[in-house]
C-alpha cells in the first residue's frame, strides 16, 4: 500500500505541479524543485525527486516542516529560467535542481539575479561560480578522475597507463582529466586511443593499443603477433555495456593481467552481463554505493526500497541528502531567510554526514566530499575505499 501511495503522490507532483501538494501552506517553509519530469530526461528527474520527497518526510507519520513546490523544466533551459522566477515569486526559500548542465547554467544565472539559494545536481565543472547564491552537490568528472588516479598510483602503486575512450563529451573530458592527474602524481600515459561512441567491435582499437600486427608464419599463413603490454592499467571512461565488451575482447587477443579502471558508468549489473568473468578485478569510482555498510546508507536504502520498490542510485541519494541539508538548517533556524540559508551553506555546513560522503561547501559553492572506490569480485562489488 505504501508503494502505491508513493506512486500516486509522485504522479500528482509531476502531472499537477500546481495542485494542492504544490500550494504554499501556512507554517510551512516552501522549497522549490526544478527537474526534468517529462521528455527525454524524465527518468533522471523522477529519480532525483523521489529522493527529495523521501527526505522531506512526505511519506512519514510526522508533519513535515517544508512544502515542496515542483516545476518541470522538461530539459529546457528557457523553461528552467522561468521556473526559477516563478518559485521566487511564490516565496521559495531555496531551490533544488536543475539536473542537466545547460539547464542548470541558465537557472543559476536567474537564481543569482533574484538572490535565491539554488543547489544544482549538474556535473558541469564550475557552475557554482555563477555567484554566491549558487551551490553544487554532484559528482563531477574532476572528482572521479582525481579519486581514481590517486588510488591507482598511491594505493595500487601503478605508474604506466593507457586510455581507451569514446568520442563523447563524457569520454573526452574524463580521459583528459585522468591523464593530467596521473602525470601530476608522477605516473605516465603510454598510449591514448579514441573510438566512436556506437562501436561494439573493438578489434581495430585493441590491435593498435597493444601493437598487434598481422604477419605470416613459416608456411605463409597469416597470424597475429603477441600483444605488447607495456603498461599496467587501462582506463576506459565509458558505460557498463561497452566496458564489458572491451574486457571480453581483450581476452580474445590474449591480453591478460591488466588492471582495468573505470568510472561510475561501470556500476551496473550490465557490466557482468557484457563482461562476464573478464571484468574480474576491475576497479572503478562512484559517488554512491548501495553495497556500503555505512549505517546512514543502509537506513536510506531500506527506507527507499520500502516506499518505491527498488534500490536507489546516486541521483536518488543526491536528492535525499541535499534535502536533508536544508532541513538541518531549518531545524536550527526555522525563520531562516534566503540570505541566511545561503550563508549557512557557505560557512556553517561542515562535514555534513551525507550518503555520498561528509559534505562541506567550498568558497565557490561546490560540494567537497569523498568518493567510493569499488572492485569487481566474482559477481559482486566490493568497496575498497568508502565515501569518507
Amino acid at each position: 500500500m505504501a508503494k502505491i501511495l508513493a506512486h500516486i503522490l509522485l504522479s500528482l507532483l509531476i502531472i499537477l505541479p500546481h495542485s494542492l501538494w504544490a500550494q504554499e501552506r501556512e507554517g510551512k517553509v516552501p522549497i522549490g524543485v526544478i527537474l526534468p519530469l517529462s521528455g527525454r530526461y524524465k527518468d533522471f528527474g523522477e529519480a532525483t525527486l523521489k529522493g527529495i520527497l523521501l527526505a522531506a518526510g512526505i511519506f512519514g507519520e510526522k508533519d513535515t516542516p517544508v512544502e515542496i513546490l515542483v516545476e518541470d523544466s522538461k530539459g529546457d533551459p528557457g523553461l528552467a529560467r522561468v521556473a526559477v522566477y516563478n518559485l521566487y515569486r511564490r516565496g521559495a526559500a531555496a531551490i533544488l535542481g536543475p539536473l542537466l548542465s545547460s539547464v542548470s547554467i541558465k537557472a543559476a544565472k536567474e537564481a543569482q539575479m533574484v538572490r535565491v539559494p539554488l543547489v544544482t545536481f549538474s556535473q558541469v565543472e564550475g557552475i557554482s561560480s555563477a555567484g554566491d547564491y549558487i551551490f553544487q552537490n554532484s559528482m563531477t568528472p574532476s572528482s572521479q578522475a582525481k579519486a581514481l588516479a590517486g588510488f591507482a598510483v598511491n594505493q595500487l602503486l601503478l605508474t604506466d597507463f593507457a586510455i581507451l575512450y569514446p568520442n563523447t563529451s563524457y569520454g573526452i573530458t574524463l580521459a583528459s582529466l585522468f591523464e593530467k592527474e596521473v602525470e601530476r602524481l608522477g605516473g605516465r600515459v603510454v598510449r591514448k586511443l579514441k573510438y566512436r561512441k556506437e562501436k561494439t567491435d573493438f578489434s581495430r582499437e585493441i590491435r593498435r593499443l597493444f601493437l598487434i600486427r598481422e604477419e605470416k608464419d613459416e608456411r605463409g599463413k597469416p597470424r597475429l603477433t603477441p600483444p605488447v603490454v607495456d603498461f599496467e592499467a587501462l582506463f576506459i571512461p565509458d558505460y557498463a555495456e561497452r566496458a564489458g565488451l572491451i574486457a571480453s575482447q581483450l581476452a580474445f587477443y590474449d591480453v591478460r593481467d591488466l588492471q582495468l579502471l573505470g568510472t561510475n558508468g561501470w556500476h551496473s549489473p550490465r557490466l557482468f552481463k557484457f563482461g562476464n568473468r573478464y571484468v574480474e578485478g576491475a576497479v572503478f569510482t562512484d559517488g554512491f554505493a548501495v553495497e556500503s555498510n555505512d549505517q546512514e546508507v543502509k537506513a536510506f536504502v531500506k527506507d527507499f526500497f520500502r516506499e518505491y520498490g527498488y534500490k536507489p542510485g546516486i541521483l536518488e541519494a543526491q536528492g535525499y541528502e541535499t534535502m536533508k541539508i536544508l532541513l538541518s538548517i531549518l531545524e536550527e533556524n526555522p525563520e531562516a531567510s534566503r540570505e541566511d540559508i545561503k550563508d549557512w551553506l557557505l560557512y556553517r555546513i561542515y562535514r555534513f554526514p551525507g550518503l555520498t560522503g561528509y559534505i562541506s561547501f567550498d568558497i565557490t559553492g561546490r560540494a567537497v566530499k569523498g568518493m567510493y572506490i569499488l572492485k569487481v569480485e566474482g559477481e559482486s562489488i566490493k568497496i575498497l575505499k568508502d565515501k569518507n
